[in-house]
């Protein structure tokens, strides 16, 4: 099956004091951390979208095989990176896994248990770690024009919510799909 990644890197990052995207994660800005192991795990195209220091993000991203894309209406938050992210998306995707950049300890066997259980069920793909929903998702690209039509309601989330017979609970053995980063911390 075709998976789209989206790598949402558009946000403000305010309560961590300056962009965390372009913070140091093992040496590498957290941004470049996300979308490689994203490459890594199989995704067929990756498309990041970009708002805040829109420049700054994309030239630590320029030498990897992915496309950034511009929310023009990043400060109106994620919803609205989501929206972008999906106007972008192929026809002939199956899949779109979508995914913060701000997960600074996901690894590539994580986001390929969310793919594996997408390709043997096609259903929408939710991990989660000790009842709490985490990152990646997918959702299968049948629902685009759906999604879309959602932004006024809440976007994903909401249509998540209303149609909670399309969910597969994925359940994860590690808490990297549930951490993020929001303040400045020393990660080795």
């Amino acid at each position: 099956m075709k998976i789209v990644g989206l790598l949402l890197a558009a946000g403000l990052s305010r309560r961590f004091g300056s962009n965390k995207l372009l913070f140091n994660i093992q040496k590498e800005p957290l941004v470049r951390r996300t979308a490689r192991c994203l490459l890594g795990a199989g995704v067929a195209e990756l498309i990041v979208i970009v708002g805040h220091q829109s420049d700054q993000v994309a030239e630590v991203l320029a030498d990897l095989p992915l496309r950034c894309e511009i929310n023009q209406q990043y400060q109106l938050g994620r919803m609205h990176s989501v929206h972008t992210g999906w106007t972008h998306i192929p026809d002939d995707a199956d899949g779109v896994l979508i995914c913060p950049a701000d997960l600074p300890f996901l690894e590539v066997m994580d986001i390929q248990k969310v793919i594996l259980a997408f390709n043997e069920s096609n259903s929408l793909i939710i991990p989660y770690f000790n009842q709490q929903r985490g990152h990646p998702i997918i959702i299968p690209a049948k629902h685009k024009k759906d999604i879309l039509d959602y932004l006024p309601r809440g976007g994903c989330r909401a249509f998540i919510s209303d149609h909670p017979q399309l969910v597969q609970r994925l359940e994860m053995n590690s808490s990297n799909i549930i951490t993020d980063l929001d303040s400045p911390v020393i990660l080795d």
